[in-house]
């Protein structure tokens, strides 16, 4: 079991945000290596890069945390969508 991070601010000029993000994944169990790490808005999910990423990394018995849901979604509709390609491959998410 590997536990994943996604940390995500809007703009490049949040490094504080997105310092912040990285270390409550630290403290949840993930590492350097782990934890995919991008700056960019979440209109488009095509320029999402680093989430396509981190989602097919995954692998069963895997674990998502992100430090808030909306790093990860902007929408209940979308979370259930992501919560939906989590499940299926057999891995779980968690927000803390």
């Amino acid at each position: 079991m590997t536990t994943y991070g996604y940390a995500r601010t809007s703009t490049v000029e949040q490094i504080a945000g997105l310092a912040d993000q990285v270390a409550k994944l630290k403290d949840a169990g993930c590492t350097d290596q782990t934890i995919f790490r991008e700056q960019v808005s979440s209109v488009k999910m095509e320029d999402r890069i680093e989430f396509t990423k981190v989602i097919a990394a995954l692998r069963r018995g895997d674990v998502l945390v992100f430090t808030n849901l909306s790093r990860a979604a902007r929408s209940m509709m979308h979370m259930i969508e992501i919560e939906s390609k989590v499940a299926a491959i057999g891995a779980t998410e968690i927000a803390p």
